[in-house]
């Protein structure tokens, strides 16, 4: 009788590198997100009720448009995702994931507005005027691409910008 794989529900993991790293199950969607992101020039809304994987759309947004194709193949003994067979351009590209889960927008629009604000600009700041990677890291945030003149300083490319909010 050969042995039983233990197949793990990633209940309440929302980061899509943690669920791919350590063998959980994902229904692969990852074809779906292609069509959707191919040839897309511009912005587009996308809607999902609560509780319907938003923040792991996110996350798998995030780690596409980060090139990060190592999480798309065989890994965790688990099979390489569609995306990795289709012909996604795995280069890195600047990507802005602002969540808005935690805030407090019940002042309304100019809070909001204030908060966006905020985020994008220091996205832009110097590297002197930042905070550091290291306080990113303390805080659990990901580190936003520095910006200049609307490209990223690393690679030269605009960044994408991923929303989540709540």
């Amino acid at each position: 009788m050969a042995a039983k794989t233990e197949r793990i529900l990633p209940v309440g993991v929302q980061d899509f590198p943690k669920i791919r790293e350590n063998g959980y199950i994902y229904a692969d969607k990852t074809r779906q997100i292609y069509r959707l992101i191919s040839g897309v020039k511009g912005a587009f809304f996308l809607s999902r009720p609560r509780r319907f994987g938003k923040s792991l759309l996110c996350s798998t947004l995030g780690a596409i448009f980060d090139g990060r194709r190592e999480l798309f193949g065989e890994i965790a003994g688990r099979p390489a995702l569609a995306i990795d067979g289709l012909d996604w351009e795995w280069k890195k590209h600047p990507v802005i994931h602002i969540d808005l889960s935690t805030g407090n927008y019940s002042e309304g629009k100019p809070v909001l507005n204030a908060v966006l604000q905020n985020k994008l600009e220091n996205c832009a700041l110097p590297q002197k005027d930042r905070p550091s990677r290291k306080a990113d890291r303390a805080l659990n945030r990901p580190a936003a691409p520095r910006l200049r003149d609307g490209r990223d300083g690393r690679t030269g490319r605009p960044p994408n910008r991923v929303f989540e909010a709540f």
